[in-house]
């Protein structure tokens, strides 16, 4: 493309081309932003101040009452895979979900699909970088739905 511009005689034409060049870059950018890990788009974003995303994807859980509690953490706590002889391979997972409210509940992995599809959008109203004993990472104070809720970035799709 580049040497298409330097080709090209008049101006008009090199405003075309130009503008041929910027929206092959905005559908780029809009491919990355879509398919990228949010976690390290968000870490780069942190390093280059210029870019700024201002919605985020929060992840919601549908409890047994049917209230959406947003999740705010998660973690592997069990992995198991055995070999039993009459059965065959057999794989125990258990996800421990943690809340904003400060509650946890233990489910299979087969159920974390769950959460992952349902989410709500959230805007972000303030990132802050701390270090802690896990090293140096990114919170986000996000809107969700008029409600201010702090997340790590890991935890953000």
């Amino acid at each position: 493309m580049a040497d298409e511009l330097n080709k090209v005689k008049n101006d008009q034409d090199k405003d075309t081309l130009i503008s041929k060049l910027m929206s092959r870059i905005d559908s780029l950018e809009s491919m990355v932003k879509e398919t990228a890990d949010k976690g390290r788009m968000m870490r780069y974003e942190s390093k280059h101040k210029d870019l700024t995303r201002k919605k985020v994807r929060i992840n919601m859980w549908r409890d047994e009452k049917g209230n959406n509690k947003i999740v705010d953490g998660w973690k592997m706590t069990e992995d198991k895979v055995e070999y039993i002889p009459m059965k065959g391979w057999v794989e125990i997972q258990k996800v421990q979900l943690h809340f904003i409210d400060g509650t946890v509940q233990d489910i299979m992995y087969s159920q974390f699909k769950d959460v992952i599809k349902n989410q709500v959008w959230g805007e972000i109203v303030k990132k802050v970088t701390i270090s802690d004993e896990y090293g140096e990472r990114d919170i986000l104070t996000v809107d969700v739905n008029g409600q201010k809720i702090d997340i790590d970035v890991r935890f953000i799709n």
